[in-house]
């Protein structure tokens, strides 16, 4: 076992919840199908910085091994294993060792990954030999990686303790580890099986923290079917990159591949993770550094709170572009009309604002329905993604920053609006959203937020990641900013879709969107099936969008 753990059990499959005795406390383990998105952390579980006595919470060992979840029956007939080193094309200088900080920290630590999906395309100069065909691919594709590897050093790195000796805190040591590529040909077709995100990729969700030190912190794997279908599946350490800095990457590897020229002036001035000083031309007076903010809590010592939501397979419905063009039209005919919002004819909202209202007020009714302790509260809370790169740019203030810029803002709504399941109500949450943000977002607000969790990484000096949690009754995020379906790596690969077709877990009360032609997909998952069928029925829901079977 690894660090100080003692565990009287073994984990021979599938699993949600167990306990594990640790030093005299008791700690939750949750399956892999529990974190298949960015709303983990709001569930209640604690991350944690480099700690012994807390890594039972993130190693998924027993007795010594893995537990790889809904793992496929071995098949390791045709799979091989490449270890890519970034390329020295350009010479350039070796970043010292990256300490994290705490919007690092706050984040779940697990790897963050998604599915590509492709067809291989005729190559006459491989004689139409699918074999040959994919052997040209793999050949671009780690090519390309490595020079992609050069340009972001972190990416090659590893995270591991400054003082392993004494579990002092991570940092991303530069060490030119590389990225380690499973190369696997099934020969089945695709849809002899059904496919769920783990079984596409190259390791598990967690990894343990010694093991990610061994690794590298970016894994990939690059899957052929005999029907000629191709997967994708690159996932990079939470603590490393969030979703804008894994995107960035990807999208450069991708550029490489399709031989596009690189702009320089795009990548960050330095690789420390230092997101105060993108706010340094804000003085703070230490005594009016707040001791809260939306969106984050300080946690108690010891084990999590419980309950814990559940976590299933969802309903997914695509909402499409013209559909959404017509509910901000709607609420936004209703927002300027009705004198009782307190706004002027100038009143506005976004289309997301009025798309989020929706969904997370159907969720609600929807969870009320099956147990109003669910949302019990009068004042319902919405954790939201926010990148703080775009608000930065939006101000014409530098914004380049590989790491993790996630704001993780929380806005409120009354829970009487978002059990109202009239046009109207959804219109008042989509102010309360629009309201909510301009709040938190400008300069001098999100400077305040970073000053805070400054002061709280000394406060907690050693606990951040335990003790630090996002909060939200709901969650959702931004992944629906990014068309995955343009990721194009080379002409051997013709884009099919991506993500919407594997199965993925998620926790109750999760809004997870992706971009999707024409529109976008939405995964709304609830407590139960009794719940799934009130969705079903929601009318709002069903005027604007359709479920994906």
């Amino acid at each position: 076992m690894v660090g100080h753990t003692s565990a009287d059990f073994v984990i021979s499959g599938p699993c949600e919840i167990i306990f594990v005795q640790t030093n005299g406390h008791r700690y939750l383990l949750c399956s892999v199908s529990v974190l298949e998105s960015e709303c983990y952390k709001y569930i209640g579980l604690p991350c944690t910085d480099y700690q012994p006595p807390l890594l039972p919470m993130v190693s998924l060992f027993t007795r010594g091994s893995f537990v790889y979840f809904n793992d496929p029956q071995s098949q390791n007939a045709g799979k091989r294993t490449i270890i890519v080193k970034p390329s020295s094309k350009l010479n350039l200088p070796t970043p010292d060792p990256i300490s994290l900080n705490p919007l690092d920290l706050i984040m779940p630590p697990l790897f963050l990954r998604f599915v590509m999906m492709y067809k291989l395309r005729h190559d006459t100069d491989a004689g139409g030999d699918p074999k040959q065909t994919f052997d040209k691919v793999v050949q671009l594709l780690i090519s390309s990686l490595a020079d992609a590897l050069e340009l972001y050093p972190p990416g090659a790195g590893r995270l591991r303790p400054i003082n392993p000796e004494k579990g002092s805190e991570l940092a991303i040591f530069c060490d030119g580890t590389g990225a380690e590529v499973v190369v696997h040909r099934e020969n089945r077709p695709f849809v002899e099986a059904e496919h769920d995100l783990q079984s596409l990729s190259p390791g598990p969700l967690f990894l343990p923290l010694d093991e990610v030190a061994k690794k590298g912190s970016l894994m990939v794997k690059v899957t052929k079917f005999s029907c000629g279908t191709v997967t994708i599946v690159p996932q990079l350490h939470h603590y490393v990159a969030d979703l804008g800095a894994y995107m960035d990457f990807v999208s450069t590897w991708a550029k490489i591949a399709n031989g596009e020229s690189i702009d320089m002036t795009l990548f960050p001035k330095s690789w420390a993770h230092e997101p105060m000083k993108y706010f340094s031309s804000k003085q703070i007076d230490p005594s009016l550094v707040p001791t809260s903010v939306p969106g984050i809590v300080v946690g108690p010592e010891g084990p999590p709170p419980l309950p814990f939501p559940k976590i299933r397979d969802t309903l997914r419905w695509y909402f499409s572009d013209i559909a959404l063009e017509q509910l901000k039209v709607d609420c936004t005919s209703l927002l300027n009309l009705n004198p009782s919002n307190n706004t002027s004819s100038a009143a506005w909202i976004s289309t997301a604002d009025a798309f989020t209202a929706l969904v997370w007020a159907a969720q609600t009714r929807a969870r009320y329905a099956v147990d109003p302790n669910l949302v019990a509260d009068e004042t319902q809370t919405l954790g939201v993604a926010v990148d703080a790169r775009e608000r930065l740019k939006a101000l014409g203030l530098p914004h380049h920053y590989f790491g993790n810029f996630n704001l993780s803002l929380a806005v409120s709504a009354s829970r009487k609006d978002l059990l109202d399941t009239s046009l109207e109500a959804t219109t008042r949450v989509a102010l309360a959203i629009r309201t909510g943000l301009l709040e938190h977002l400008t300069f001098d607000a999100m400077a305040y937020r970073m000053a805070f969790l400054e002061a709280q990484a000394l406060a907690l000096e050693g606990q951040v990641g335990h003790r630090l949690m996002l909060e939200g009754d709901n969650r959702s995020t931004n992944w629906s900013k990014y068309d995955l379906t343009k990721m194009l790596f080379g002409p051997g690969l013709e884009p099919v879709y991506t993500n919407v077709g594997t199965k993925i877990n998620f926790p109750a009360g999760s809004v997870v969107i992706w971009k999707a032609k024409g529109g976008v997909i939405v995964a709304s998952p609830v407590e139960s099936k009794e719940a799934d069928d009130t969705l079903l029925a929601d009318k709002l829901m069903v005027k604007y969008g359709a479920v994906v079977q």
